[in-house]
């Protein structure tokens, strides 16, 4: 059935299906947004307190959205700084490293799109600082020179051999370790 355009103009049947229609979109929930929607653009100033009071509870939730996401992302903000300080500082410390040595660490992070400072700092020390000496101890499987005078035992015996390669192995080890400790 059509709608006229003005109410003056409508029978008293039609004036009752437009008020059951009306009732029954207001007895919907969706329908009802969407007639006080329309009827607050019909008529502005018309007082409709469910629709104004929704309108005004949905512009609050979105001001305090706005605000929530605003702190978290200044908490975010200020953990990653922290996070990051923190790094900073332990890669300063595990590799000791003056305030100048971190400053051209955090340069080659930059260079290098590098953001894990223990990998740079790691990188730098390796790349800037000079080798340890390599050891001087001599391994020599010379039979001549077997600890012991076993030479001519170890000649056609694996486990001798062993015994004789681990001991000379392990000398050569200790030697190592104590010019690192010199250092």
């Amino acid at each position: 059935m059509p709608i006229p355009a003005n109410i003056e103009g409508m029978s008293v049947d039609q004036l009752q299906a437009l008020a059951v229609t009306i009732d029954a979109l207001g007895k919907n929930k969706d329908a009802r947004k969407l007639l006080q929607k329309s009827l607050k653009t019909a008529f502005p100033d018309a007082p409709l307190p469910e629709y104004d009071n929704e309108a005004l509870l949905e512009a609050r939730d979105a001001e305090l959205r706005k605000q929530m996401q605003e702190q978290a992302d200044e908490i975010k903000r200020l953990k990653m700084e922290r996070d990051l300080g923190d790094a900073r500082s332990r890669a300063k410390a595990k590799y000791k490293l003056s305030d100048a040595e971190i400053a051209d660490v955090e340069k080659l992070m930059t260079e290098h799109t590098l953001t894990d400072y223990d990998l740079a700092a790691d990188y730098f020390v390796r790349s800037n600082r000079p080798a340890p000496p390599a050891p001087t101890a001599k391994i020599s499987l010379s039979v001549a020179e077997l600890p012991g005078g076993e030479w001519a035992k170890a000649l056609g015996n694996r486990q001798v051999q062993r015994k004789v390669l681990r001991q000379t192995l392990y000398d050569a080890r200790n030697e190592f370790h104590a010019q690192q400790a010199q250092q």
